[in-house]
């Protein structure tokens, strides 16, 4: 797994704090896509600090649009509310994991087959794909890259757990996400809690809203 440093620099950002993180990007295996490291690390912490780390697929539709269809825009500010309030935590933005890995052209078509009955994973599935078709190879080779041997993850989603323990990574905690329930997005949030085994923050009940 080849990963490589293509460009560096600091990012003062705001959450729900202000700081200032490192933002590095990465190439894996000659690929056009990149995946972009935010580190918020303090200088004082102890060389054994574990960083509190989040694995995030880019959606342009809930990050930049204000989709309500899904949680991960709410999920993104969240989790870098968290790792600018740490002493040291890390981001991975993984640019190319649009729709679960299917892209933005096919995940509109999926949203398509959404409005006439389909959950997302049989819309996936209609398409031709996976329920997820994302690869967290490259996540795996930018945190050895950075030499992280051991993290507290920031996830709902047992999958990133298991990716990270099959890849000699040691998970020391889990850390779960809270979720905003609305009328658009509750069956599929119920969804991944009920079917795919995402660990939220709070458990999620059918007559929790609408």
């Amino acid at each position: 797994m080849k990963c490589e440093l293509m460009a560096e620099c600091k990012l003062p950002v705001k959450f729900s704090r202000a700081c200032e993180v490192d933002m590095k990007s990465f190439s894996y295996n000659g690929r056009p896509e990149e995946v972009i490291a935010l580190i918020h690390k303090k200088s004082e912490i102890a060389v054994n600090e574990v960083p509190l780390v989040r694995v995030h697929s880019a959606c342009i539709t809930g990050e930049i649009f204000g989709s309500q269809k899904c949680d991960c825009g709410y999920q993104f500010k969240q989790g870098m509310g968290k790792i600018c309030s740490t002493a040291y935590g890390i981001m991975l933005y993984m640019t190319s994991h649009e729709g679960r890995g299917i892209g933005l052209n096919n995940k509109i078509r999926a949203y398509q087959l959404q409005e006439q009955g389909a959950n997302t994973i049989e819309a996936n599935e209609k398409l031709g794909f996976p329920a997820d078709a994302r690869d967290f190879s490259a996540a795996v080779a930018v945190l050895k890259f950075l030499k992280v041997d051991r993290v507290k993850i920031l996830t709902n989603n047992p999958e990133k757990i298991k990716v990270l323990r099959n890849n000699n990574i040691e998970v020391v905690e889990q850390v779960s996400l809270s979720a905003e329930l609305n009328q658009f997005n509750k069956q599929y949030l119920l969804l991944k809690q009920n079917v795919l085994a995402h660990r939220f923050q709070h458990f999620l009940q059918e007559t929790s809203v609408f």
